[in-house]
């Protein structure tokens, strides 16, 4: 239910165990700026240490000059005038060895929240394909996540957004909140309940309706660009943590309100560790009730769960 790329080996990894499917991207429209106003910058940020990036948001790459749009008609045979080029063509374009270089010259932003977080930079010719392959329709509710690093700045001319980081990708899903939902796995019915039935499925459309709603309050907290600790972790568990959505269901089933999720450091020596914590509200009694997860945010690309659902007073 997943679209996924990775990086160097070209293995695929179903982060939800669910079984991988290919979605149709191919009539996709990709939106970029003849022109770009963001790329060719010549205040580039300075170099810093690499940082961990688990981001949910959408990947659309920018034609930034004339030029560039230019060699695109030239290759396709078709010309181009305005901002548009249809996805499928510029997928064609970049699967041909002898044409895939044009990817190179294509400024590969991310944004979230409406709002652009940093520039993905593709290490060859086979990433620029791959991540084109994921790009999103012209009409849909499509999620991208990038999951890598920070890199330092480039100087051979790439085009990138001045002022923002640049991201070395070491993985890329792409999914729709609906796909996502779907592969979710629910758990066991209870022992009243029975497969099939027609209970069962107004469950299964509940537990979805949940997925949803949890994955968005994780991943569209304010300022979240999926480059702090907080963020990465609360990226992390609304992507590949189905214990915690279970979890928000079993409360909401039990008639208890989901009142906040919020993310704060956890004491640690050695490690970036933050925990993610729910708080729920039993509307008769007035009791509230917290339950959280440990997350491991430090090293780039490899965040893990460091302790399951808890609860804590």
């Amino acid at each position: 239910m997943v679209d996924e790329i990775v990086h160097d080996n070209g293995e695929k990894n179903d982060p939800l165990g669910s079984g991988t499917a290919v979605v149709d991207r191919s009539t996709a429209d990709l939106s970029g700026s003849v022109g770009c106003q963001t790329c060719g910058g010549t205040n580039p940020v300075p170099s810093t240490p690499s940082s961990a990036v688990y981001a949910v948001g959408v990947l659309s790459p920018q034609i930034p000059t004339i030029g560039v749009a230019a060699g695109f008609a030239q290759l396709t045979g078709r010309p181009h005038y305005d901002d548009r080029v249809d996805a499928e063509l510029l997928q064609s374009v970049l699967r041909n060895p002898d044409t895939a270089y044009l990817g190179r010259y294509l400024c590969w932003n991310f944004s979230t929240g409406g709002l652009e977080a940093f520039t993905v930079i593709p290490q060859n010719d086979a990433e620029v394909a791959r991540l084109a392959e994921v790009l999103p329709p012209a009409v849909g509710d499509v999620v991208h996540v990038v999951v890598g690093k920070t890199v330092p700045f480039p100087i051979d001319g790439r085009h990138v957004t001045p002022g923002l980081p640049v991201v070395q990708a070491d993985r890329v899903l792409a999914f729709t909140l609906a796909e996502l939902a779907a592969a979710m796995p629910e758990g066991e019915p209870s022992v009243d309940e029975q497969p099939g039935t027609d209970n069962d499925r107004s469950d299964r459309g509940g537990f979805e309706s949940v997925v949803r709603d949890v994955f968005l309050r994780l991943t569209r907290r304010a300022g979240n660009r999926g480059l702090s600790p907080e963020d990465i972790a609360c990226n992390h568990i609304a992507v590949e943590y189905p214990a915690f959505h279970r979890m928000v269901w079993q409360q909401r089933r039990d008639g208890k309100l989901l009142m906040a999720i919020d993310a704060h450091h956890a004491n640690s020596t050695d490690r970036m560790v933050v925990a993610v914590r729910a708080t729920f509200r039993d509307p008769h009694t007035h009791i509230t009730e917290r339950l959280q997860v440990l997350d491991d945010v430090t090293e780039p690309s490899f965040p893990f769960l460091l302790a399951g659902i808890e609860r804590v007073y």
